[in-house]
């Protein structure tokens, strides 16, 4: 099913985006769609979701709540850092998390896999937040 939507193209995308219209042979709406259904693929290929048990994605998604993770190049290192933050506050604690190890995990991720964590625990709030408003 598709949907319809009017979107605001930054310079990043339409840097990737690239030529389109009729001498390329591509509109806008299919190459936004060919990006997404590219980066899609990568996040499922990752299956971040294994690395972490079900307490550590809780204090994950605890320590994200409210944090933007904009722009992309802010990314690398973000997670470890605001894991060290949280510790004073009593995340690992409050989830019943080994700090010393979920640090390492953190301290130890690609780039690919904090994008791919960030993915899924903002996708985590947009779902929750969507059923706690119906």
């Amino acid at each position: 099913m598709t949907k319809k939507a009017g979107i605001h193209i930054g310079p990043q995308l339409d840097a990737i985006i690239g030529v389109t219209g009729e001498r390329a042979g591509i509109t806008t709406s299919r190459r936004v769609n060919v990006i997404g259904d590219r980066y899609a693929e990568i996040l499922r290929r990752e299956r971040i979701e294994k690395h972490f048990s079900e307490a550590e994605w809780n204090a994950l998604r605890d320590m994200l709540c409210g944090v933007s993770s904009e722009p992309a190049a802010m990314i690398r290192g973000s997670l470890a850092m605001g894991w060290e933050d949280s510790l004073e506050d009593g995340l690992a604690f409050k989830w019943d998390v080994d700090a010393v190890i979920m640090n390492h995990k953190l301290a130890e991720l690609t780039y690919l896999q904090e994008v791919c964590i960030i993915e899924a625990v903002e996708r985590w709030w947009r779902n929750h937040d969507d059923a706690g408003s119906a």
